[in-house]
């Protein structure tokens, strides 16, 4: 490369377009090889200079580029990026002096323009020259209203000097004459937080993202808010929109997964944080939070491995440590997670983790009451749904199932998309055969996951119980048709055909359910009652006898006795 020498001036030409090129389609190392040819063959070519000066720059190499460009400028003083640029460069070194000289020089050159009087007040400002500094930006707006750079620089001094009303105002002005300016709303969202004005707050960052939609930066801040708010569906909608402009971005990933595991979709939570972990695999926070969704779907065994992962990469992270003892207390490991918890009170006395884990320890313990207490103490400090899922356990284990429900509905008035915690309350009104109230549970779910395979299967069944066989068929049919190899909705579909006399077809369904799930006996107690329905009455005792001379407990089996009883009739 070295070796090339221009024969002519369309030679050198030629070069410098290709350097050009080059730094332009990011090859910036070969474009700076190709420009300093140009250079060398041609010292005179000021644009040729000016056009290296900028190369060098974007290559760090800041001492070189200031060379250039203040080389590029005496050689053609038509130049007038390249002194913008060199103002910046002789910034970035520390020359203010320097910086300051060229942007009077830019003043002097064109007096209608704003620019040098912006340059210039960042110099002083720089030099630690206040007044001189608000001279020059007070001088720049006055050539161009509401011009960003100025602004922000005496929005900057204002908020210094605590009055948030005069940063507020000159913001404003930015925005009146320059519509949607990504980084002046940002300043102006950051400034109403500072104020206490979160929803002013998230109308800026609405508006940034609106007026900007393809910018990352709005879409991570509006994403952020919207947790911070527990607007939930809204942080995922944002976040996945920006997906299809940034694919894969772990940032929006991750608002995403906190999003998922805060409305009960641990599963979800899981995928999304595993690619945050593919991307930033020496982050703390991404294992962590991977740990939390498996611990929440319950899989103790990956939620160990991520919270091993984050302590490897900090041993000191308290939120893994925290987690990591309540895993210990929920595998019975007791004197390990007191342990740990001795030492968690003393360096984080007043972080309400430390009444999570004594609840979950006491719960471990089988002391639900005192877990109670623990875990209310808690939720008076942190309100998330993980914490509302451990106390209403407590309660119903304590033998307070309708303040475990009030718990739980409490929550979901406050929360509504929380799918994990609406799944519990379902589930636990069921167990409590409290139907009416578990339908309305399940078919709220439904509504918002309509292709959720259990879910559907679920209230299939309580549907069924209730005695609408009809509208219970249609939603087993779904399910059946989302999920048609998982065993409990293959018995939900055959105890509903069995119901409607196609005792053949519910035994076949019964017979691969019972196949995939050897130890559910309440499947093979169907399969006998189907047998018995369709003739097949030999089989049918066989089965039944098989059933009852176990010593388990299974819905039914007072039934099984008395179907045995009347086919040995």
């Amino acid at each position: 490369m070295r070796g090339v020498v221009a024969q002519s001036e369309n030679d050198t030409q030629l070069l410098e377009m290709i350097g050009a090129a080059a730094v332009r389609s990011g090859d910036i190392r070969l474009g700076r090889e190709f420009l300093e040819m140009v250079v060398r063959q041609q010292p005179d070519q000021g644009v040729a200079r000016a056009r290296l000066g900028l190369a060098q720059v974007m290559l760090g190499e800041w001492e070189r580029g200031v060379v250039e460009l203040a080389q590029a400028i005496k050689l053609d003083s038509k130049l007038d990026a390249a002194e913008v640029m060199l103002i910046l460069n002789y910034m970035r070194v520390g020359k203010y002096d320097e910086a300051l000289d060229a942007a009077k020089r830019l003043q002097e050159k064109y007096p209608e323009n704003s620019d040098g009087y912006t340059l210039a007040g960042a110099a002083y400002a720089a030099k630690g020259k206040e007044p001189e500094a608000k001279a020059a930006f007070t001088n720049a707006l006055g050539i161009k209203p509401g011009d960003p750079n100025a602004s922000s620089n005496l929005a900057a001094f204002a908020l210094r000097d605590g009055n948030r009303e005069e940063a507020r105002r000159l913001y404003k002005q930015v925005l009146k004459y320059n519509p949607g300016h990504l980084q002046t709303l940002l300043k102006l969202a950051d400034l109403e937080v500072l104020s206490g004005n979160l929803q002013q707050a998230l109308v800026r960052l609405e508006e940034a993202v609106g007026k900007n939609p393809d910018a990352l930066r709005p879409r991570v801040s509006l994403g952020q808010a919207y947790l911070a708010e527990g607007k939930l569906a809204k942080a995922i909608a944002v976040s996945e929109q920006g997906l299809e402009q940034h694919l894969g971005h772990p940032a929006l990933l991750e608002i995403i997964g906190r999003a998922q595991l805060e409305t009960g979709q641990p599963a979800k939570a899981i995928a999304s944080f595993q690619a945050v972990v593919k991307a930033r695999p020496k982050e703390v926070s991404p294992h962590y939070l991977l740990a939390r969704a498996y611990e929440q779907l319950g899989d103790t065994v990956r939620a160990n491995q991520g919270l091993e992962a984050a302590l490897r990469l900090d041993p000191s992270h308290a939120p893994s440590r925290f987690a990591r003892a309540g895993l210990l207390a929920r595998s019975g490991q007791l004197e390990a997670a007191k342990s740990l918890l001795k030492e968690l009170k003393r360096s984080h006395p007043e972080d309400p983790s430390v009444r999570e884990l004594e609840g979950k320890i006491a719960l471990a313990q089988d002391h639900p009451q005192e877990a109670v207490e623990h875990f209310q103490a808690a939720l008076q400090r942190r309100d998330n749904n993980f914490l509302t899922l451990q106390l209403a356990v407590a309660q119903s284990r304590a033998g307070d199932r309708e303040a475990s429900s009030a718990t739980l509905q409490n929550w979901l008035k406050k929360h509504p998309d929380d799918i994990l915690t609406r799944s519990t309350l379902a589930d636990s009104l069921l167990a409590f055969g409290r139907l009416e109230e578990a339908k309305q549970q399940y078919a709220e779910i439904v509504r918002r996951m309509p292709d959720n395979a259990l879910v559907r299967n679920n209230l299939a069944w309580v549907l069924f119980k209730l005695g609408a066989v009809d509208e219970a068929l249609l939603h087993a049919e779904r399910a059946r048709e989302l999920a048609p190899q998982v065993p409990q909705v293959m018995d939900t579909f055959g105890v509903i055909l069995l119901n409607k006399g196609q005792a053949k077809e519910a035994a076949n369904l019964f017979r691969r359910a019972a196949e995939r799930s050897t130890s559910d006996l309440g499947i093979r107690f169907h399969l006998a009652q189907a047998l018995a329905r369709s003739g097949d009455v030999v089989e049918s005792k066989k089965l039944l006898r098989e059933l009852l001379d176990q010593d388990r407990q299974f819905d039914g089996r007072d039934e099984a006795e008395v179907l045995l009883g009347e086919l040995n009739r």
